[in-house]
């Protein structure tokens, strides 16, 4: 066990004084007893230092004794140091933000009850639990009940059920609970909890053949679905005969808790909600009159859509309603947003005119905004070859005398106006080329009317024609002129030449 000897000692050399120190080092690092050297010790190179120290730090690192060590301390590089205290940190983090989320889902839990911020431990926690746990029964049983029934509107029925612990913050350290105290009422069940159709609100009038889901919190067997009869009547457990017809939802619901009061429940709660109502009656111009379902929300032109859409001839820009329960029809204009009620008469008119005589097309048409009677002579096909295109014979409905309308003056036509286009023509035989009716021309003479006619044949008589005009039984002689002018009606016979 040679002792450490310096670099200049005497009597050694340089390279003879560092192999010999090896060597003693090696001897004490096998034998174990190698004392712990720092960085600047004699006999040691840094690396080597470096390499000791980082041994010896993971012996003690998996022994678990591993001391723990600040930023300076000797054997511990400032990186090393850093990685270390960041663990212990995110620990510390997780730990410390652990508990702020349980704090903060129980201050939260007793805001929802409470109304205010609460911080539980304890016994109070234990008691908060316990109604929270009570209040999700509650729920629960609502829900299947109910079909849907949301969170909110329970709570409000199930505050009077259940006791809840009031808690305030009072420091970090210390955390109380107080006095329990019973929730306020918050009214009636009718009040607090409705739940009805959609669109349909408390103020929806009940009448015969309507079904009513009634739910009685906390009573499932006194909850159920009940149809009124005939007679208005809704027949409920324990109760009996109730008189529903009449009355509007809320009225319902207070009247069934007042019976239930009478010697049943001590506070019921009563909720309804209408399941399927009264149908509607869409009548006229539609393609599938008859009887609907409603449907909440239900427009005057869903109705109308339900029944299969207008036919041609409907008046799409008007209807007449009778609301259920009223002798009057209502007339309503026809636009997106018109509620229809359960019962209601929906009517649609018809709008059309009818057409005929000479024109192409006879009959019943639509009427069209705006129709005039030039375009509803157009509609029917225009007019026919022996139409009197000067003037049409209009009726109004209701009335038995027509008016003569001329074609151009741009006069509307009405519902129920009933058109007649007169022919305007005259009849020729004898002594033409072509005999028969034909149309009648304005200031046609009857030399032309003969022309028309094909010509007049090599016996007729060139300077006389025989006329009777419409509405006269006799025929009279004309001397054959060019001034000679045709009328409408008139029958024209050119005569045969004897000589």
């Amino acid at each position: 066990m040679e002792p450490a000897r310096n670099k200049n000692q005497a009597g050694w050399s340089p390279r003879e004084v560092k192999i010999k120190r090896v060597g003693a080092r090696e001897k004490l690092k096998s034998s174990g007893l190698e004392p712990a050297r720092n960085k600047n010790q004699a006999g040691w190179s840094p690396r080597e230092v470096k390499i000791k120290r980082a041994g010896a730090r993971e012996k003690l690192k998996s022994s678990g004794l591993e001391p723990a060590r600040n930023k300076n301390q000797a054997g511990w590089s400032p990186r090393e140091v850093k990685i270390k205290r960041a663990g212990a940190r995110e620990e510390i983090k997780i730990k410390r933000v652990g508990a702020r989320e349980e704090i903060k889902i129980k201050w939260a839990g007793a805001y929802e009850i409470e109304g205010q911020t609460m911080l539980v431990s304890g016994e109070g926690m234990k008691r908060v639990l316990g109604g929270l746990l009570l209040a999700l029964s509650l729920v629960m049983s609502a829900l299947v009940l109910n079909g849907g029934l949301g969170l909110a509107q329970v709570q409000a029925q199930t505050q009077t059920k259940s006791q809840f612990v009031p808690l305030v913050r009072e420091s970090q350290s210390q955390m109380s609970t107080q006095v329990p105290s019973q929730m306020p009422n918050q009214g009636s069940g009718a009040e607090a909890v409705s739940a009805v159709g959609a669109g349909v609100g408390l103020d929806y009038v009940l009448a015969p053949n309507d079904r009513v889901r009634l739910m009685v919190f906390g009573e499932a067997d006194l909850s159920g679905e009940f149809v009124i009869d005939s007679g208005g009547m809704a027949s409920l457990p324990l109760v009996g005969e109730v008189q529903a017809a009449g009355m509007n939802l809320r009225t319902f619901q207070r009247e069934v808790e007042r019976r239930l009061k009478n010697g049943y429940l001590v506070d019921p709660r009563v909720s309804a909600q209408i399941l399927n109502f009264r149908p509607i009656f869409v009548l006229g111009e539609v393609k599938m009159p008859g009887e609907h379902p409603f449907a909440s929300g239900l427009t005057l032109l869903n109705a109308v859509a339900q029944a299969g859409g207008f036919t041609p001839l409907a008046n799409t820009q008007r209807v007449f309603v009778r609301r259920e329960g009223s002798p009057e029809e209502e007339e309503l204009v026809v636009r997106s947003g018109v509620p229809v009620m359960p019962g209601d008469t929906v009517r649609i008119e018809k709008s059309a005119m009818f057409i005929y005589g000479e024109v192409r097309t006879q009959g019943e048409m639509p009427i069209p905004p705006g129709l005039t009677v030039r375009t509803a002579v157009a509609q029917a096909g225009g007019f026919g070859e022996l139409a009197d295109t000067q003037t049409v014979f209009v009726k109004r409905a209701g009335s038995e005398q027509e008016i003569a309308v001329p074609f151009d003056s741009g006069a509307l036509v009405q519902s129920g106006d009933t058109l007649r286009v007169d022919k305007s023509s005259f009849f020729i035989m004898g002594e033409v080329a072509k005999t028969g009716e034909l149309p009648m021309r304005p200031g046609l003479s009857v030399t032309n009317a003969a022309i028309l006619a094909g010509g007049f044949t090599t016996r007729a008589d060139s300077r006389t024609v025989f006329i009777r005009r419409a509405g006269e039984t006799k025929e009279k002689r004309y001397r054959l002129t060019n001034d000679l002018v045709v009328q409408k009606g008139d029958t024209i016979r050119i005569p045969e030449r004897f000589f």
